[in-house]
């Protein structure tokens, strides 16, 4: 298999160099996409955390009576469900980025044989 793989990578480049150039451009797209969305977990996680602090700022300076703690358990819920998904994202997005990072030649492989497949 893994001959056959190399077979198919010299044919590439061979007849169609023009096609391998677009490929490995697709696959970097494709990392930077993974990296954008990377960051954007990692900003979903720090605002939860801004929105923690926040929410147990308030909780502490309100008197019992005033706060409605149905309000602040669905608060408290959201965030969590939150940083839960996030983190989620984050690790889908840190394994697809690392495939793409230590075997981009693969993934433009995937990408023509995609182009192949009816």
């Amino acid at each position: 298999m893994d001959e056959l793989i190399h077979e198919l990578i010299a044919l590439v480049q061979q007849t169609a160099p023009e096609l391998w150039r677009i490929a490995t451009r697709q696959v970097v797209a494709r990392t930077v996409q993974c990296s954008v969305g990377l960051l954007v977990g990692l900003l979903v996680l720090w605002l939860c955390w801004v929105g923690y602090k926040k929410m147990r700022e308030y909780s502490k300076n309100t008197n019992k009576y005033d706060r409605d703690d149905v309000i602040i358990g669905l608060g408290y819920f959201g965030l969590a469900m939150l940083v839960v998904f996030g983190i989620i994202y984050i690790a889908v997005a840190i394994d697809s980025l690392i495939g793409l990072l230590i075997n981009p030649e693969y993934y433009a492989i995937e990408e023509l044989l995609d182009l192949v497949k009816p």
